[in-house]
């Protein structure tokens, strides 16, 4: 790569990282109803993030504890996000865990009343989980009972 070529990429990284930290700074006057809107957006676009110096990151952790509606989206996209990258594993990946272990980690410490509702989801959904895969089970099982018939 040419010496100029090298100035030019740092000079669009700069400015890159200069632009997102002021699209961050805007959404900190939006109102909650807002920033629930666009969560699916925000989530997202965290996939894209600097993961060292994430505004975005410090944002969605400030924010998401304005009430318990916005907790509860940003806790399942999260998921989701971290989910998705299961089956491929890598640094994206290993960012959206860290950002869920965070978001759980503060529930736990300081908003337990959202930390008890994400748990009674996760218990039901686990529940559901189980039960879907037993009908599934002895569905096959009795499919091949018939055929043996």
């Amino acid at each position: 790569m040419k010496r100029d070529d090298v100035k030019q990429s740092s000079q669009l990284a700069k400015d890159y990282n200069r632009i997102r930290q002021k699209a961050v700074k805007s959404l900190e006057s939006r109102s909650t109803d807002d920033i629930h809107s666009i969560m699916l957006q925000l989530v997202q676009a965290y996939r894209y993030e600097n993961f060292e110096d994430s505004k975005l990151k410090d944002f969605l952790l400030k924010k998401v504890f304005d009430n318990i509606y916005i907790a509860n989206s940003f806790h399942w996209l999260v998921h989701l996000e971290k989910e998705n990258d299961e089956t491929n594993p890598g640094p994206v990946h290993k960012q959206y865990q860290e950002l869920y272990d965070k978001f759980m980690k503060q529930c736990q410490m300081k908003h337990r009343e959202i930390f008890d509702s994400i748990f009674i989801q996760n218990t039901f959904r686990v529940n559901t989980l189980k039960t879907a895969m037993t009908i599934r089970n002895t569905k096959e099982k009795n499919e091949g009972q018939i055929k043996l018939l």
